[in-house]
């Protein structure tokens, strides 16, 4: 059977401001297990003056990662490696796609020269038909 759920949020009160110490301040009558994250858990039964808060206050350690555990040197060298191969990859698509834009630039002028010099033609044959 679960345990009945009771609403929690952090305490503000004068007394715990500046304090490292989260706090809970829970209100009832309910027996209920409370998970903290980073925390045992608690079990609290609440019988006696109702009217009183209870205050838990539980250490919370946050152990900072060891880079070398988290990341073997390893996965480090490979990752180096392939955003290398990435950066490499990706100046030859710009490199290849600066050629086809001179290579279309190219085909436009060319294509455009041609134009000129059979215009040119024809006046020539026209000119000397007369």
């Amino acid at each position: 059977m679960a345990a009945p759920v009771i609403p929690i949020s952090s305490d503000s009160s004068a007394e715990s401001v500046g304090s490292h110490v989260p706090r809970v301040i829970l209100f009832g009558a309910i027996p209920a297990i409370i998970h903290v994250m980073a925390a045992p858990t608690i079990l609290i039964f609440v019988e006696e003056n109702l009217g009183d808060p209870i205050d838990i206050r539980v250490d919370i350690i946050h152990p900072d990662p060891i880079p070398a555990v988290a990341f073997p040197i390893a996965v480090v060298e490979e990752l180096t490696a392939i955003s290398f191969r990435v950066d490499i990859a990706e100046a030859e698509i710009a490199s290849l796609r600066a050629k086809i834009t001179t290579t279309k630039a190219i085909e436009k002028i060319t294509h455009n020269r041609e134009i000129q010099v059979r215009n040119k033609t024809e006046q020539q044959l026209v000119a000397v038909q007369e």
